[in-house]
């Protein structure tokens, strides 16, 4: 995050915003998670007017660098103080849809998460919370994965298991021909990378690739299949996050056991079989 030198008088101006600031309508639903949220014209409208009272106001521009696009925010107060910060995801092909198309969807998603996000504006139900509310109220226990033979398995799961669980609910997937979105795909990257706590942004990617070659056979999200994504997707949101991320570290580590293996076999002159 950038800021100006100073930021004491647009911190008190954000605050009495904040204050009296509306919360913005629920107008849409998420096709992927099910949840209500506010879109990009119910947030800006109902910010507007408050911002507007305490001197304040928001500046969003589209940016990219490689094969990523996003937006940058700037919150400015009449004083001249600002502050800003960068998001940004995966730029990939989307069926159905030109480059410019996915390109506009990506920027208008991150232009409202950012723009909420600054501001301090509530945007999205709580469909985690929600949802440990359901699980709660409808189960004693936790629900746990099925593996490849409809049985029940423990967590964390080793990395065969889950390599077999991810494969089970992509096949079932495959069935309803659920799509992913681009959003959703972007999503599923951040949330890959995230299991790392490399400080490196390129060692996140490489264990990033090499998990998801892994788990579904292709290193790229964007080039996986819809139901392969929705399964890496329902793994990652429907589980404990440490649970999750101990998964990771021991499909990874197969991962690296393996290729290990065949640079061995393979020295040795017996190829790949």
């Amino acid at each position: 995050m950038n800021k100006s030198e100073t930021v004491m008088k647009l911190a008190t101006a954000l605050a009495k915003a904040q204050g009296e600031m509306k919360a913005a309508q629920m107008n849409a639903t998420n096709p992927f998670l099910k949840n209500k949220y506010a879109d990009l014209g119910a947030i800006i409208e109902a910010a507007k007017p408050t911002l507007a009272k305490y001197g304040l106001s928001v500046s969003q521009m589209p940016t990219s660098a490689d094969d990523r696009i996003g937006v940058t925010t700037i919150l400015l107060h009449e004083s001249g103080e600002w502050l800003e910060d960068t998001i940004t995801l995966p730029l990939g092909d989307e069926r159905g849809k030109s480059l410019a198309q996915v390109a506009g969807s990506v920027i208008t998603y991150l232009r409202r998460y950012s723009l909420a996000s600054v501001i301090g504006m509530y945007a999205d139900e709580d469909a985690d919370g929600n949802a440990v509310k359901r699980a709660e109220h409808e189960q004693p226990q936790e629900a746990k994965p099925e593996a490849a033979n409809g049985h029940k398995v423990e967590r964390p799961m080793n990395a065969q298991t889950l390599k077999n669980a991810i494969s089970a609910k992509s096949a079932k997937y495959a069935k309803t021909s659920k799509p992913c979105t681009q959003g959703a795909r972007g999503i599923l990257v951040s949330q890959l990378e995230g299991l790392f706590d490399d400080k490196d942004h390129t060692e996140k990617q490489i264990k990033r690739y090499r998990l998801t070659k892994y788990l579904v056979g292709n290193s790229s999200t964007k080039d996986i299949s819809d139901a392969d994504a929705n399964a890496l997707l329902d793994w990652l949101q429907n589980s404990d996050p440490a649970v999750v991320k101990a998964e990771a570290k021991a499909a990874l580590d197969a991962d690296i056991v393996n290729a290990d293996q065949q640079t061995i076999l393979s020295e040795m002159g017996y190829g790949n079989n």
